[in-house]
């Protein structure tokens, strides 16, 4: 497959995961509900994007979670 890369993802992916969340669950996330769940988390978040030919095609994300034991 030609163009094919798989990155962190980046604030500037954005759109395109947006674009991609829109298209596999049939419905929009928001410009305001994607920065609230990623780039204003205050545990940080990591996320993964394949993209082809300049296309996000596949995005992995995950959040970190603060934790107090005893």
């Amino acid at each position: 497959m030609s163009g094919f890369v798989v990155r962190e993802a980046t604030a500037g992916d954005a759109e395109g995961i947006r674009r991609l969340f829109a298209r596999v669950f049939g419905r929009e996330m928001t410009a305001e509900e994607w920065s609230w769940k990623f780039e204003q988390n205050p545990d940080g978040w990591y996320g993964v994007v394949a993209v082809v030919n300049g296309e996000i095609v596949g995005n992995y994300a995950g959040w970190g979670t603060r934790l107090v034991i005893d």
